[in-house]
């Protein structure tokens, strides 16, 4: 799937999303999900043939730990996430470590979940 895990899209770029079309799906919802939480429908419904080009909106300013979620739209419990990647102004340069630094957050946000279901379990 496109985006990969690391990857940095630029705000106003022109992107393309991909995804492996097989089965019977038809058509898929594409949304994006930002530090682990719902953000927008970029689509509602488009052919399952596999891409969709996305410009990328100019309010999602510095959006780090990305995700792209294609769902099947008549059932959308079948689905499927894209790595973590980053938003960024046009012509932010590559930052040395910054791989570093996503997965410090990933292991981070993985851990705060971790913990929030071991306390719901505790109190129950």
């Amino acid at each position: 799937m496109n985006p990969n895990s690391g990857d940095k899209w630029e705000l106003t770029g022109t992107e393309s999303i991909a995804w492996e079309a097989n089965g019977t799906i038809t058509d898929v919802k594409i949304e994006l999900f930002v530090d682990g939480v719902y953000d927008r429908v970029i689509t509602g419904s488009t052919t399952n043939d596999g891409r969709f080009t996305w410009i990328i909106p100019r309010d999602l300013v510095n959006a780090i730990l990305c995700q792209i979620k294609i769902s099947d739209v008549s059932f959308p419990e079948i689905y499927d996430f894209s790595g973590y990647f980053v938003i960024v102004p046009p012509g932010t340069p590559a930052i040395p470590g910054f791989d570093v630094f996503i997965m410090i957050s990933l292991i981070s946000m993985i851990s705060l979940v971790m913990i929030s279901v071991k306390k719901k379990q505790i109190s129950n």
